[in-house]
C-alpha cells in the first residue's frame, strides 16, 4: 500500500479549516452552522456511496476527502464553541472501537462470530443505559431513508411468516383499486415492510438493493438485465 509523503496531512486539514473559519478566513466558511451544512453532509456521503459503487479508486479517494472535510468543519464549528475539538472526536472513537473490541484488546475468548456479534451487542446495549442523551429514532436515526431505517426497526420474518408470506401479500394487496388513496397508501407500506424483513432474514439490505436495481435501470438498453435473462 502506498503511504502518504506528509504523516501530517490530517493536522494540516485541521489547521487550514481554522484558517477558513477566522476573521482572516473565507466569508462563506465563516458564516456556516451545524445546520447549514446538513444538507452537504448527506450529499458527500452518497457521493462516496457512488464512487464505492465504480470501484475507482482515485474517485473513491476524493470523495472520502470531501466527506473528511465535512466532519473537520463541524468540529471547527463546535470547538469554536469550546463545545468539543477534533481530537475530542478522535478520542470519542478511538475509546469506542477498543471497547468494543475486548476479544482484541482485552484478550476476551469467543467461540464463533454469533458469540462475537452477541458480545458486540452486549456492550453496545450497555453503552446506552449509560448515555445521558435523551433516546431518539429508536436506534435509527431519523434521518436515514425509509427503507434504511425500516431494516433497521424491523425484524426478519420467521420461518412461519415466510411460509406464509405470499398469502399475506396476496391479502394485504387484494382489491387494491378498490381502496381509498390512503388505503392503498398503507396497504403499501405494509407490504413493503413484509418485504424489508424478508430480505433481512437472508441478510439483504433493502435499501442498496433497491439501490443498485435503480442503478441498472439507469444503463443502456443493450447491457441492462432486470430480474434475470430476457429469454
Amino acid at each position: 500500500m502506498p503511504q502518504s509523503q506528509n504523516s501530517s496531512a490530517l493536522l494540516d486539514l485541521v489547521d487550514l479549516m481554522r484558517r477558513l473559519r477566522s476573521p482572516e478566513g473565507c466569508p462563506w466558511d465563516r458564516e456556516q452552522t451545524a445546520r447549514s451544512l446538513q444538507p452537504y453532509l448527506l450529499e458527500e456521503t452518497y457521493e462516496v456511496l457512488e464512487a464505492l459503487d465504480q470501484a475507482h479508486p482515485r474517485a473513491i479517494c476524493e470523495e472520502l476527502g470531501d466527506l473528511l472535510l465535512q466532519v473537520v468543519f463541524l468540529a471547527q464549528i463546535f470547538a469554536e464553541q469550546e463545545l468539543f475539538t477534533i481530537e475530542d472526536v478522535a478520542r470519542a472513537i478511538t475509546d469506542k472501537l477498543i471497547r468494543r473490541h475486548p476479544h482484541v484488546f482485552a484478550g476476551t475468548p469467543f467461540a464463533d462470530m454469533d458469540e462475537l456479534n452477541r458480545q458486540w451487542e452486549s456492550i453496545k446495549n450497555f453503552e446506552k443505559t449509560q448515555d445521558s442523551r435523551p433516546a431518539s429514532g429508536a436506534g435509527a436515526p431519523l434521518h436515514l431513508p425509509a427503507l434504511a431505517r425500516a431494516g433497521k426497526l424491523l425484524e426478519p420474518l420467521t420461518d412461519d411468516e415466510e411460509k406464509h408470506l405470499p398469502r399475506t401479500l396476496d391479502t394485504i394487496l387484494g382489491e387494491f383499486s378498490r381502496q381509498s388513496q390512503q388505503g392503498r397508501e398503507e396497504r403499501l407500506t405494509a407490504a413493503l415492510a413484509c418485504l424489508v424483513s424478508l430480505g433481512k432474514r437472508y441478510g439483504i439490505d433493502s435499501e442498496q438493493a433497491l439501490r443498485r436495481f435503480l442503478q441498472r435501470q439507469e444503463m443502456p438498453p443493450a447491457v441492462k438485465k432486470i430480474g434475470g435473462d430476457d429469454s
